[in-house]
């Protein structure tokens, strides 16, 4: 591979070996005592292990090996998600945690719940995981666990309706979840400068057009996001795979595509051969 829009197979060949290192790591610690040494949650190893398998999948996908192979480390990695949410909401998982106060002022402990972990960013990267390997009954099984927090905490609100609508839309609510995204939709005009909440702005604009069946708008949002994380992916994720995958873009594109819309936005942050 020879052009700026495409690594080089020596830089490949480095994220294989760290993502492959990341998840032998994470794995040692599955039956070991270290989260009780360190009095961390147990949801850690879950979330750690999804994020390691997302890392490997996308590396593979740049590496050339078969959709089956990359995909279904993208569902592992959904399928961690899930389990940390199981661990906080549901009372049948054999781990259950959700009944268990936080042993600091922290929220964190080990054998109790951390509700950080069950927020809204780690539900839209489970998600946008599942999504990215094509992968929607995972997706739905998040959406019937994912609630505001417990205890109270809530991200900027930009990023709680995103949250809400995908949960929406997976579960068949249409409206509702377009009516989650319309406030967001309607204060474009005073668009905020944070770059968090930007995001999740941009976002907001591709899932609406998902969900309002508008081929145009679904587009338009990946081609803003794309520009938009496109500063992002030149600076802090310089030199690793995410400066060639745009998870976000290529999660609601397979969105997109599941809603029968085509994808017409041409980038090579959002590769055809991660689309379903």
């Amino acid at each position: 591979m020879t052009t700026d829009q495409e690594p080089e197979q020596h830089q490949i060949d480095h994220w294989l070996k760290v993502a492959e290192e990341f998840v032998e790591d994470i794995e040692k610690e599955r039956y070991s005592d270290y989260y009780e040494k360190e009095d961390l949650p147990r949801q850690a190893f879950y979330t750690g292990l999804g994020s390691a398998y997302a890392d490997l999948a996308r590396a593979q996908f740049l590496n050339g090996e078969p959709p089956e192979i990359f995909r279904e480390n993208f569902s592992k990695g959904a399928g961690y998600i899930l389990k940390n949410f199981k661990m906080a909401y549901d009372e049948t998982d054999p781990d259950y945690v959700g009944d268990k106060p936080p042993t600091d002022h922290s929220g964190f402990g080990y054998g109790c719940v951390s509700w950080f972990k069950v927020g809204e960013t780690k539900f839209i990267e489970g998600v946008h995981y599942a999504f990215m390997a094509g992968d929607f009954n995972t997706a739905r099984e998040l959406a019937k666990l994912f609630r505001n927090r417990p205890d109270g905490r809530m991200l900027d609100i930009e990023v709680n309706r995103y949250a809400h609508a995908l949960k929406h839309a997976l579960l068949n609510d249409i409206e509702l979840a377009k009516a989650e995204l319309t406030p967001t939709i309607e204060s474009l005009i005073k668009t905020s400068k944070d770059p968090f909440k930007l995001k999740h702005i941009l976002l907001s604009i591709s899932l609406y057009g998902i969900l309002d069946n508008d081929e145009a708008a679904f587009n338009k949002g990946l081609e803003l996001y794309l520009d938009f994380d496109q500063k992002y992916a030149q600076g802090e994720e310089k030199d690793t795979d995410y400066e060639f995958v745009c998870d976000e873009a290529v999660a609601l594109a397979n969105l997109g595509i599941h809603f029968n819309l085509n994808v017409t936005v041409e980038f090579y942050r959002l590769p055809k051969g991660l689309l379903l």
